[in-house]
């Protein structure tokens, strides 16, 4: 399938293949239901200079709800029962629908992030002195603490492990999260 060219996607493309990002993503959205793309969104702004209000955050939620809700997890549960193999069926049928279901999978997932990008127009909100780190720190708490499924003091290591991962700066990103949890 042939998508339009996103800036967003790249840039969360690029940060799923460093090492242990995903696993951090997926264990939020395990844990907390966290949308990935709503936490890697965060960062994304974060890079671009823009620090995420409540109001932003309501509005990426309600854009990226009917595809998490509708679309998106009623796939990924079809293809983790799937992976179970608790469907009886033929070894290549299996293979071919757990292929099918993995690629509408990425593809649902590729027109959310379509959608995000489109919802939030980077035009105001300049994070002025704070460090991409800082502001990536502040965006991503600005959104789990919309989570219904989260206590603040659950959450934060998970976000600072995160932000490790992505940025490489242990330090730095310590400092952040004790002056966003203050």
């Amino acid at each position: 399938m042939k998508f339009p060219e996103s800036p967003f996607r790249n840039y969360t493309s690029q940060l799923l293949q460093m090492p242990e990002v995903a696993s951090v993503c997926l264990a939020m959205q395990d844990n907390f239901d966290a949308d990935v793309n709503l936490l890697l969104f965060c960062c994304w702004a974060a890079e671009n200079r823009r620090q995420l209000d409540d109001g932003d955050i309501h509005k990426l939620i309600q854009a990226g709800e009917p595809w998490q809700s509708v679309i998106i997890r009623p796939l990924r549960e079809t293809r983790k029962l799937m992976k179970s193999q608790v469907i009886a069926m033929p070894t290549y049928l299996h293979t071919k629908t757990m292929a099918n279901l993995t690629e509408m999978e990425i593809n649902a997932e590729h027109m959310a992030q379509l959608n995000l990008e489109k919802t939030i127009i980077f035009s105001r909100h300049e994070t002025g002195e704070l460090s991409v780190i800082d502001t990536a720190a502040r965006n991503l708490m600005t959104y789990v603490q919309k989570l219904e499924k989260i206590q603040s003091r659950d959450v934060t290591g998970h976000i600072a492990t995160l932000l490790c991962h992505i940025y490489g700066d242990d330090e730095t990103v310590q400092v952040a999260m004790t002056a966003v949890m203050a």
